[in-house]
């Protein structure tokens, strides 16, 4: 946004609004319509007691009351001078400069030259000057995001030289700028604390709106977080349905193939049981037909009533016998055959003449015959 001349033409509020897009925004008041002083302001005065020490200073100086008036204050760069002005509300309603409380910056015109400007005169000296500064300077300005105001000179505006002080026809050699000479347009900014101090509205509507500015940045940034929130639960939605969309085709791949799975588990398992045969060479039958020679050579009522041969060709007998005796002539028989080696102690108990037993032992397979 360019500033140029703003007291060329006519003050309404349109023009001091500046160019369109920002006319909500910033106002630039001519500064010829202000009444201006320098004042000089003691090390002692806290920041909290200008703006109190400043109104009295201002309400001494104007020939009318406060509330028949606007005015504010800027800080002069290293310096402990102040500049104070004040503008009469009626005057620049008559020039149709009102309804300012819907502007987010209302300030003098010669604010940025100050700013831009860099002036080498004293603090007292310069007043003089201000309310002419409009005809003497361009510049581009914009609102940054925490609504301070950035000011950037215009370097081809002010480059250029006035047609007034033009005092020869005669061209002038041409000169070749430098590279390396060549000056960066100057830029700077005003921060909103500089700001409401400079702007020209009234103190209670300036504290009203501070407060509502603050409330609405707050709100802005709750909704801002808001937002976001939202949007990570919406991915986080998402994602969790292409996951289940996911576990769902899984399972349905799993349940499709369970079956075939378990037909291929108990052929692992049989293989490992046929395996487990072929290395323990498990010779059930052989087992028991030695158990059964033996039991023929002793000519005693023994009977098998069960028989359980596992896989390391642990052979366990289950049955009766007609007397405690027998039974030991049997064990006996059994271990000198060199075929069986009792395992664990037998077992036997004998009620009503009759011998019931169970007995351990491990067959050792041989090829010779009793």
């Amino acid at each position: 946004m360019t500033v140029e001349n703003p007291t060329e033409s006519i003050p309404t509020q349109d023009s001091l609004a500046l160019e369109k897009g920002v006319s909500d925004k910033v106002c630039l008041v001519p500064g010829d319509y202000f009444f201006i002083e320098c004042i000089e302001v003691a090390n002692e005065i806290t920041d909290t007691e200008k703006s109190d020490f400043l109104m009295l200073q201002i309400e001494g100086l104007s020939p009318f009351p406060l509330d028949q008036i606007l005015w504010g204050y800027f800080a002069l760069e290293g310096s402990d001078h102040y500049l104070i002005y004040a503008a009469l509300k009626d005057r620049l309603a008559l020039e149709k400069i009102d309804e300012l409380e819907h502007f987010t910056w209302v300030i003098p015109s010669f604010i940025p030259h100050l700013l831009l400007g860099k002036s080498k005169e004293e603090p007292a000296s310069m007043v003089q000057s201000l309310s002419q500064v409009d005809k003497a300077h361009s510049y581009e300005m914009h609102l940054a995001k925490d609504q301070a105001l950035v000011f950037c000179e215009n370097q081809s505006k002010a480059d250029s030289q006035p047609e007034s002080e033009v005092e020869s026809d005669a061209p002038e050699p041409f000169e070749p700028l430098d590279p390396l000479e060549q000056v960066e347009p100057a830029t700077v900014s005003l921060s909103t604390n500089q700001l409401w101090a400079a702007d020209i509205r009234p103190g209670d509507f300036k504290s009203k709106e501070q407060k509502n500015r603050s409330r609405l940045g707050i709100v802005n940034r709750s909704i801002k977080y808001s937002l976001f929130f939202l949007c990570l639960i919406l991915v986080s939605e998402i994602g969790l349905v292409l996951a289940n969309t996911w576990l769902a085709s899984y399972t349905s791949k799993i349940d499709q193939q369970s079956a075939m799975v378990r037909v291929i588990e108990d052929q692992h398992s049989l293989i490992n049981k046929l395996e487990q045969i072929s290395q323990n060479e498990l010779r059930p039958v052989a087992a028991l037909e030695r158990a059964n020679e033996v039991r023929s050579q002793t000519n005693s009522k023994i009977i098998y009533d069960a028989v359980e041969i596992n896989g390391a060709n642990s052979v366990t007998i289950k049955g009766t016998a007609g007397s405690v005796n027998q039974f030991n002539i049997y064990v006996t028989k059994l271990t000198q055959s060199g075929y069986f080696k009792i395992s664990e102690d037998p077992k036997y108990i004998t009620r009503g003449g009759k011998t019931t037993f169970t007995l351990k032992m491990d067959y050792q397979h041989s090829d010779k015959t009793l």
